[in-house]
Formats: structure tokens, sequence, C-alpha cells
């Protein structure tokens, strides 16, 4: 067994799977010493994790990058079904009783407190820019 109890080959896959969007940023960058940073990995292994298992379904989301499943704890965050249903339901509970606030902007991403009517938890959700479609005037 690998770390936290993957095996070996699940662990090469993922180190794998980092190294080459490692190996993409460094090279579309121009800076062969780009500092390793995971978040930036996972943003765009998320990426291609809903255009390789998604859109293309050509791989399992365990054979792009093998993880361990954990049992869903009663009462904690599902943010896979939450996002499942686009923000529709409680993140916790599932109650499709929730209401929205406000939204702030930052220089990233926009933030929306989001409030559920049934069993009270709070939380963020956090929206980025990813596309823009352009109308046409007069249509």
């Amino acid at each position: 067994m690998g770390k936290e109890g993957l095996t070996q080959k699940q662990v090469d896959r993922q180190d794998f799977v980092d190294n080459v969007i490692h190996g993409m940023l460094c090279r579309l960058a121009g800076e062969p010493d780009l500092a390793w940073n995971i978040e930036h990995i996972g943003t765009i292994r998320d990426a291609a994790r809903d255009i390789i298992c998604g859109d293309l379904a050509l791989k399992t989301e365990m054979e792009f990058y093998p993880y361990i499943e954990l049992e869903q704890v009663e009462g904690a965050p599902d943010k896979k079904a939450y996002m499942k249903t686009s923000g529709m339901t409680c993140l916790y509970c599932g109650s499709y009783q929730i209401e929205g606030g406000g939204v702030e902007v930052d220089d990233n991403a926009a933030i929306q407190g989001v409030k559920c009517l049934d069993c009270g938890r709070s939380w963020s959700d956090v929206y980025r820019l990813v596309d823009v479609r352009e109308e046409k005037i007069g249509e």
C-alpha cells in the first residue's frame, strides 16, 4: 500500500497526473523552474477530470486520479452531491430549502453566502468567470 491506503500503482498515477500538469504550467509560462503549487495543479486537474471523465467519457474518475472513497459522515458537508445539483440543495442536509444572500466580488471570484432554511447551516458559494457570451445589438 502507498500513502493513505492507496496502492503504489494508484499513487504513481496521482504523481503522473500532477507532474504532467506541473510540466505543462512550466512550459506555458516559459519558466522551467516554476514553483510547485498544488492549488494551481488541483484547479487544472479538476478541469481535466471534467473533460476526460465527463465530456469525453474516456476514463472513470478513479482511473484518472485515484482517491480513497470516504464514508459520508452525517451532518458533514457533501461537496460532491452539492456540485452535482449545481448548488440547488443544502451542502449539509440536501434540502432544496436554501436561500442566497448578496454577492461580493473580489479580484478572482464572486462569493455568495447561502443558508439552509431547514437545518440552519450556512456556507459560501464561490463563483469564477469561465466564459463570456457576446450579444449582438438588435437581437
